[in-house]
């Protein structure tokens, strides 16, 4: 199956394709920006960010569309790109000030899988990636005034 947004740039919604059967349906249609989907590792469920609330926040929501559960519900805060550790346990994302960074280096955090104990990295950049062993992040920042890649490792 494959999780992807469809829609015009800050009105885009979630669907799931099920290659197999070439059947496709919503797990997120709400009025609002539903974006940057991903898999949870079981494959039973599906994280994105959406400005539903007014700011980014985290959600999840079942392969088949139920269930949808917010993670993240802060007003001055957007978190967004969120991507799971590869055991399922945390989710790594990016932070930055709300209506603030679409495209813009943030600070890193990670929390648990249910949204409880999130905190900070002390890094700033985007688009958080683990390693396959769950021991380290790659992300790209723009320190330098050029785009690089970074590794963050938690040992």
């Amino acid at each position: 199956r494959l999780a992807f947004a469809y829609g015009n740039v800050g009105n885009t919604d979630i669907y799931v394709l099920d290659e197999a059967t070439g059947a496709t349906w919503a797990v997120a249609n709400r009025s609002c920006d539903e974006a940057e989907p991903g898999w949870a590792p079981d494959g039973l469920s599906v994280i994105y960010q959406a400005d539903c609330a007014g700011s980014y926040d985290l959600y999840l929501v079942g392969v088949d569309g139920n269930n949808p559960r917010t993670l993240t519900a802060t007003v001055d805060r957007d978190e967004r790109e969120p991507e799971f550790s590869p055991d399922g346990t945390a989710i790594a994302f990016r932070v930055n000030t709300a209506g603030n960074g679409r495209n813009a280096d943030g600070a890193l955090w990670v929390m648990d899988a249910d949204g409880a104990n999130a905190r900070g990295l002390g890094v700033s950049g985007r688009a958080p990636s683990w390693s396959p062993d769950g021991r380290s992040l790659v992300y790209m920042s723009e320190q330098q005034s050029n785009w690089e890649i970074y590794v963050y490792n938690f040992d």
